[in-house]
């Protein structure tokens, strides 16, 4: 545990080591207002993991979020929001889901329509929409279905230099550091390059240390009144000149060093003319709103500089403050603590076999005693993987990304190399971003940032009850909420009505949608049936239309010779969205014929209209659920307790979880988990389809039967009372490994392109294991692992095995 360090410490070393020119009082105000800043503001993240970047209509993103609060796995929140938009920001889903222990699981359908481009994706929850900079975004590629023959490159564009000083700006006379960043046209990293320092006569002054991601740092010394340049060279006839920011005459120079396995060094120098001004000045380092330091530095007693013993200190963000004599912020900088020792998976091959529906067997283990939690994607390593779309790891949105407030950062990797490279390179990378989440004036004053945002650990029901008579007095009344479930669950709950007739309810969890009925009871304890108005949930209230994606690099079609998508193509493309079986045509059709031949042409899109049964169900029945109007219009056909398997398919007895009819189920045309079966009401079914051997989408779903789902919403009141609905969790889809050990399926044709896709791994005596089948075309694959474990270390692994 790190030792805790008081206030009231801080300010015996100060009176100790300060006379009257610093106010000790206004330093005690300044440790006291960062600690009830980062207190009242705790920083939520939620990261995203998806299976892959590259996809194809008709594809489930799955995706896994990890939530932090502070950056440890102590989440503020249990609702996780996901928006799926276009590059112009049209939105193509948006769900809410339940998150549980941390992390939520879940899937986005990726629509046939869908043309090619880059899509992004959106995780957050409703506390981080007060720091919206802190927003997890994800980019994926789509190919669409007209372009699947195509390839696409990123063409070379006009590169720019951004500076930026250590502290601030460039003092006169003494060595300072700043950092640059050299970026293309799109935003991209410029890679490959060089730079070199010059003065205004062409003479080489020093030499850039370049740094991945077209990250660089220079340390020099300016001369008064000269001007220097970075001369930046892709190659000999591509050379240009950047003038630096001019330095100044009067300051201070503020050097941070963290490239020390165990210290971290901070020194400050100061000209003449600003000694005379500030023959001292009080420099705070904190983490998470805690000071780890308060000291004051005089430069006439060259008192000047102090070490810090990184034992101390928590690995992550730290920033350190310099003030003047006033209490002026005057510098500020900003580093990452980085452990020596770094948290690392690793992963052994037990079994390999790339032969078609192969068996696999992987063991992963951990260089320490954590068991931490983690998600697995498996997908063949020859799937197109274009270096333009900006997709990072947990690692580099829990450090940089949710961390910047200055715009966006192409960045999707940070890697740990040796510690002394991966830490020059950190130093540098802070120094180009702003993760400043208090102004200087917040800091002075306290003033606590406006929160439009609360954090949820449920679902809220709040609105008002409306007056019948202003005479109507509410202050001692309650409501009765009755919220019915789309699965006809039930929660009872009761809220005290305030003076103006308001209620809310909070906590609650319910899937799918939920209709709200209530019924108040005044002062005189007489129920009565009363209007009200409910206030729509955050998930009803986000537009099919939200801000622009920060990012859309101008890629282009590759033309010529495409081998390599040729061979995409021949294995994996999707552009006949897999087999499907022909409807019988029979001549003289009866009347219901007809009219399921009318439904099917204007219910269902081309992709989704053959198959081996449709029917209209009767609507005189009174089903009273999905599963009784499927067996009774599907004679023979009948669910198990799990509704996964479907008796009288034709098949063979079911072995396992992963067998040949575990069913793929569709509700208008999209995805849906058997559990949300449950939630159909079968009054509003007017078409079901049954294809018994072949999944509609085969490339990805894996083999098996498909049962499509068609319903018309209708729209009624129920025994007269005031309703009001209210949007629940999405439902997840269970991902389906495919089991291939049974013979009666191995010869079916498997184009997946996610061979495994686990969103829990389990950890027995150190070891987790991983089991999936390969598909019929993939020669090497690529594994992704990431996640986090409870002390906030974080976990990253990308390996190719072939």
């Amino acid at each position: 545990m790190k030792p805790v360090i008081t206030l009231s410490f801080f300010l015996c070393l100060l009176f100790k080591s300060t006379n009257a020119q610093i106010n000790d009082t206004g330093i005690a105000r300044i440790i006291t207002n960062i600690r009830q800043l980062y207190e009242l503001n705790p920083s939520e993240k939620c990261f995203l993991h998806t299976d892959k970047r590259f996809y194809q209509p008709g594809e489930n993103i799955w995706f896994k979020t990890y939530l932090t609060t502070n950056d440890l796995p102590v989440p503020l929140s249990n609702v996780v929001y996901t928006d799926f938009s276009d590059a112009k920001g049209n939105v193509l889903s948006k769900n809410m889901w339940k998150a549980a222990n941390g992390s939520a699981t879940g899937n986005l359908f990726i629509p046939d329509s869908l043309v090619t481009g880059i899509y992004r994706i959106r995780s957050y929850t409703l506390w981080m929409l007060n720091e919206p900079s802190s927003i997890s975004e994800q980019y994926v590629f789509i190919l669409g279905k007209r372009d699947q023959s195509k390839s696409y490159y990123l063409p070379e564009s006009s590169f720019t230099v951004d500076f930026f000083p250590e502290s601030g700006k460039l003092i006169d006379s003494f060595e300072n550091s700043i950092a640059f960043r050299v970026t293309d046209a799109n935003q991209m990293p410029v890679l490959n390059a060089k730079a070199e320092l010059i003065d205004e006569n062409k003479k080489s002054v020093a030499s850039a240390f370049f740094h991945t991601e077209g990250i660089g740092l220079i340390k020099f010394t300016p001369e008064p009144g000269k001007k220097y340049s970075l001369q930046v060279s892709l190659n000999l006839n591509n050379k240009k000149l950047f003038e630096l920011p001019t330095s100044n005459k009067n300051g201070m120079v503020l050097n941070v060093s963290n490239l020390s396995a165990s210290k971290v060094f901070i020194q400050a120098n100061a000209t003449n003319q600003f000694v005379s001004e500030n023959k001292e000045i009080i420099v705070v380092a904190q983490q998470y709103g805690k000071t780890v330091t308060a000291q004051v530095f005089n430069f006439e007693e060259a008192k000047n500089a102090i070490v810090l013993n990184k034992k101390n200190l928590s690995e992550g963000l730290m920033q350190v403050l310099a003030f003047n004599n006033k209490l002026q912020q005057i510098a500020e900088r900003w580093i990452w603590v980085q452990t020596a020792t770094a948290n690392e998976l690793n992963l052994s091959v037990d079994s390999l076999s790339f032969v078609k529906k192969g068996k696999n067997k992987f063991t992963i283990t951990v260089n320490n005693n954590e068991s931490p939690d983690l998600s697995v994607a498996i997908i063949p390593a020859d799937l197109p993987d274009y270096s333009f779309i900006n997709h990072p790891n947990i690692q580099t949105y829990q450090l940089i990304h949710s961390n910047n407030r200055d715009g966006f950062l192409f960045q999707n990797n940070i890697g740990r190399t040796a510690y002394e490279l991966s830490s020059a390179y950190l130093d540098a990378l802070m120094l180009t971003i702003n993760p400043a989440r208090f102004s200087p004036d917040a800091i002075q004053t306290s003033k606590q940032p406006p929160l439009r945002y609360f954090f949820e650990t449920g679902i809220s029901v709040r609105g008002t009850v409306k007056k019948e008579k202003e005479s109507m007095q509410f202050d001692s009344s309650r409501v009765d909420i009755i919220t019915k479930g789309a699965d006809s669950s039930t929660i009872f709950s009761t809220s005290r009505l305030d003076n103006k007739g308001a209620f809310a309810v909070n906590d609650l969890h319910f899937r799918k949608q939920a209709t709200i009925y209530l019924q108040a009871t005044n002062k005189e304890k007489k129920k009565r049936q009363l209007a009200f108005e409910l206030l729509p949930g955050y998930i009803d209230t986000l537009d099919d239309k939200i801000a622009s994606a920060r990012f859309n690099p101008g890629y282009k079609e590759l033309t010529g010779n495409n081998t390599v998508n040729e061979q995409f193509v021949k294995n994996y493309s999707v552009s006949g969205l897999g087999k499907e079986l022909a409807e019988i045509i029979i001549k003289g059709k009866t009347k219901e014929e007809r009219k399921v031949d009318s439904l099917n042409k204007v219910l269902t899109s081309d992709a989704f209209r053959e198959s081996e049964y449709t029917k209209s169900p009767n609507q005189n029945f009174g089903y009273i659920s999905f599963a009784q109007l499927f067996e009774q219009e599907f004679f023979g056909l009948r669910f198990n307790s799990g509704y996964d398997r479907i008796s009288g398919m034709g098949g063979t007895e079911s072995s396992g979880s992963a067998s040949n009819d575990i069913i793929s189920y569709y509700l208008n045309e999209q995805p849906i988990s058997s559990e949300e079966l449950n939630f159909i009401n079968p009054q509003e079914v007017v078409l079901v389809k049954v294809n018994r051997n072949t999944n509609l989408h085969l490339g990805q779903m894996g083999p098996g039967p498909s049962v499509l789902i068609y319903t018309i919403r209708k729209l009624r009141s129920r025994f007269n009372f005031t309703t009001s609905t209210l949007t629940g969790y999405s439902i997840p889809l269970q991902f389906v490994n495919p089991d291939f050990s049974r013979d009666e399926i191995r010869n079916t044709e498997d184009r997946r392109t996610t061979l495994l896709w686990q969103h829990q791994v389990k950890f027995e005596n150190g070891k987790a294991s991983l089991q999936f089948y390969n598909n019929d075309y993939s020669k090497k694959f690529k594994v992704i692992i990431q996640g986090i474990d409870k002390k906030g270390n974080l976990y990253y692994l990308e390996k190719i095995i072939e």
